[in-house]
């Protein structure tokens, strides 16, 4: 346990000493810089980049951190395969967001935009997969000086290229540029301590038995990415660039607050992996009851104080009428982050146990009820019915996933943990 608050405590040090300043600035400075319009475009084509490109990541992170956390040795044959695998599929991605972005009415300057928030997202899905490795070896200090770096150097130069021009396309540039500055340190810096990055050790015979069982992990992975970024885009869609920008504001408080769950369950997956591995099953309840119990208690007190302080922040970001619909919007939102504490919680015990098919099922419907929610209360409610849609699905989806949970539980008998070893030992040897 001693090993594991370390471990949180850097990741701590790492995001309180720069993501105040990523907030302020993707609030406060960007909004008053840019505009109602322009930072809906902005916040739009970063939630399509990120989700398109996310979309072909294949749930490699979350099957490294698993499968390296419970054998080291192999780390130089999973990071190889996978890194290079990533970067062919997450440039596809981006010519994806392009083709996307066109059909749905961007051009000039906007299109521009959107191409740099693609080249961002494939930078910053690049360099979680080299932060997946300081998980699975749980040495979590590396991350936090990554963490570090990248906002110095993303929001420097964002904030350069938007005085330079107030327009979100520089922004994104910015952006863009930093994190690519950012992937390319963490790669050469992985390599060279934990797993060295060899084109030699890419073997087609290896990711045809490890994809098949990483693919639910994408799959999981890309339904959580359409739940929290599709309302960014639906809202543009069906109300507009203004109403968009009011929703992104008030949900750049929810991104600052789900760093709080993600400095948990980054801790606590490793953790999980290798006691659910070496069937301590006593010890992953009660390690899963000690999470719960703290991101439970510790996020509503958050949410009663934003609910309350909803008003005053907004006026502090912007006094005028076109920033006032945040404030209702935000009071709604901030009750979803309770549920969405256990929900990450539960997402990581789930991907230990290796009940990574169930939870791209959980996933993948509440993804599709949240599209549907969205589609039937923004054209009637504005970026407020995007709000409910993320309150109420993330409560299913928090109720649903428990009972998944206390379902395997119960079924988790020695014989299938023999199995799932087997398994996994099986395709550590034929890499």
């Amino acid at each position: 346990m001693t090993g594991m608050i370390r471990n949180i405590s850097w990741l701590t040090l790492g995001n309180v000493t720069v993501k105040p300043v990523w907030f302020v600035f993707m609030t406060f400075v960007c909004w008053r810089a840019l505009g109602g319009r322009e930072y809906g475009v902005m916040v739009a084509a970063l939630a399509l980049a990120i989700v398109v490109v996310n979309l072909v990541n294949l749930g490699t992170s979350e099957f490294s951190v698993r499968e390296v956390a419970r054998n080291r040795d192999d780390a130089s044959l999973y990071f190889s395969n996978f890194f290079l695998l990533r970067g062919v599929t997450t440039v596809l991605g981006l010519m994806l967001v392009v083709v996307i972005g066109f059909f749905l009415g961007y051009r000039d300057g906007d299109m521009v935009a959107l191409i740099f928030a693609g080249c961002y997202a494939v930078a910053q899905s690049l360099t979680s997969l080299c932060h997946a490795y300081y998980h699975a070896f749980e040495t979590f200090k590396y991350e936090a000086v990554s963490v570090i770096v990248e906002k110095l150097l993303t929001v420097g130069l964002a904030s350069t290229l938007l005085f330079v021009e107030g327009r979100a396309a520089w922004v994104l540039a910015g952006l863009a540029i930093g994190m690519l500055l950012t992937m390319s340190g963490n790669m050469v810096w992985l390599s060279r301590r934990f797993a060295k990055l060899q084109p030699s050790l890419f073997d087609r015979g290896f990711l045809r038995q490890a994809l098949p069982q990483a693919l639910p992990l994408g799959l999981a992975g890309v339904f959580v990415l359409l739940y929290y970024r599709t309302g960014s885009v639906l809202v543009e869609a069906l109300a507009g660039e203004v109403p968009a920008g009011q929703y992104g504001l008030a949900y750049r408080f929810m991104e600052a607050l789900i760093f709080l769950p993600t400095l948990v369950v980054a801790v606590f997956l490793p953790r999980l992996s290798r006691l659910f591995g070496d069937r301590d099953y006593t010890q992953f309840r009660h390690l899963l009851g000690r999470g719960s119990g703290f991101l439970g208690s510790s996020s509503v007190v958050i949410a009663l104080a934003l609910t309350l302080a909803a008003p005053a922040i907004i006026r502090f970001i912007d006094p005028t009428p076109e920033a006032a619909p945040a404030v209702l919007a935000l009071q709604i939102l901030v009750w979803s982050f309770p549920f969405s504490s256990l929900a990450y919680l539960l997402v990581t015990a789930l991907t230990a146990m290796n009940e990574q098919t169930s939870l791209a099922w959980m996933l993948g419907l509440a993804a599709a009820f949240n599209i549907a929610l969205n589609a039937a209360l923004i054209p009637a409610y504005s970026l407020y019915g995007a709000c409910v849609a993320t309150l109420v699905t993330q409560g299913l989806l928090v109720l649903v996933m428990t009972w998944r949970y206390l379902k395997a539980t119960t079924e988790e008998t020695p014989e299938a943990a023999d199995l799932e070893r087997q398994s996994d030992t099986a395709l550590t040897s034929s890499g």
